[in-house]
């Protein structure tokens, strides 16, 4: 008997994020991954990464098959797959300028374009890439997704990450109104969430994947919006349910009691119904997400 050869993987960024799906992949014994590090590579590279995982246990010293401090390092192969897990802030760096060592003329003449995914959470960061590819020559193949995941990153190479969380996943289409996927989409899909899945995460497929991304963004965009408006942070806002069945009541001081309700909530609605009527303007209804719907009421 023979079996198929590792697949090569490559992700860009070694944040909580990068550091889950790494240990996910290569934990399913398919692929190598390879991490680019940037401020995080020196302590990675000597002490490797310690995971504090409700769901995946206690592992300390953690690393990638290998470790890179800049994708021109990493640019000596062909890759299966790229990942990009960095932050979205396309007003600092595009994602062509990011991954420019992989889309110089001579490493496409020498080896074949992989299948990009985006771990990335905003609205049309692909499209940048999308259009860098076109004019490149090559046929982008895309996948974009919504991203769930409690994680965070502490002191560059301590990730804690809680017991749940899954990625929606779907082909990146310069054309939104399509919401079918083809049979060659089926097998791009399938292909990355078998690799996903096989390692012990949660990869979901889905025919639309930007209504998919609208409906999580509702929560990001309407929490994010009011911590950076009053200054404070999201457990302010926002708390977990108690544990072990036990109740509470909320505590509101009668001082403010007014004010919330007159100001503080009619402000949140007030933010989910304009991102729900651009939806609508965009044409992002629910009948492309599967039963998750974007434009509900709120």
């Amino acid at each position: 008997m023979t079996s198929d050869p590792p697949q090569e993987i490559l992700i860009v960024g070694l944040g909580a994020v990068g550091t889950i799906y790494g240990y996910i992949l290569k934990n399913g014994g398919r692929v190598r991954v390879t991490i680019v590090a940037r401020s995080n590579h020196a302590i990675v590279q000597a002490n490797g990464i310690h995971i504090k995982s409700v769901k995946y246990g206690d592992i300390p010293g953690w690393k990638p098959h290998r470790l890179c401090s800049s994708i021109a390092e990493a640019a000596d192969r062909a890759y299966a797959y790229v990942i990009v897990t960095t932050k979205a802030i396309p007003d600092v760096i595009r994602t062509p300028q990011l991954l420019a060592a992989i889309l110089t003329p001579e490493y496409i003449k020498k080896y074949e374009q992989p299948v990009y995914v985006f771990l990335q959470n905003g609205l049309n960061v692909e499209m940048d890439l999308f259009a860098a590819l076109k004019a490149l020559g090559k046929a982008p193949k895309i996948l974009g997704s919504a991203l769930y995941i409690n994680a965070n990153q502490f002191q560059g190479n301590v990730v804690e990450h809680s017991d749940s969380g899954w990625i929606s996943l779907g082909v990146y289409r310069e054309d939104h109104s399509v919401i079918e996927n083809s049979p060659e989409d089926e097998i791009l899909l399938k292909g990355f969430a078998d690799l996903v899945n096989a390692g012990g995460g949660d990869a979901r497929t889905w025919p639309a994947i930007q209504r998919v991304r609208f409906t999580k963004n509702l929560w990001n965009l309407t929490f994010s919006s009011f911590c950076t408006l009053t200054g404070y942070p999201l457990p302010s806002l926002f708390r977990a349910p108690p544990k072990d069945g036990d109740t509470y009541e909320l505590y509101v001081s009668e001082s403010t009691r007014t004010l919330i309700l007159e100001h503080t909530l009619p402000a949140l609605k007030a933010m989910m119904e304009e991102y729900v009527a651009l939806a609508y303007a965009m044409d992002l209804s629910e009948s492309g997400t599967g039963g998750l719907g974007v434009c509900g009421s709120v």
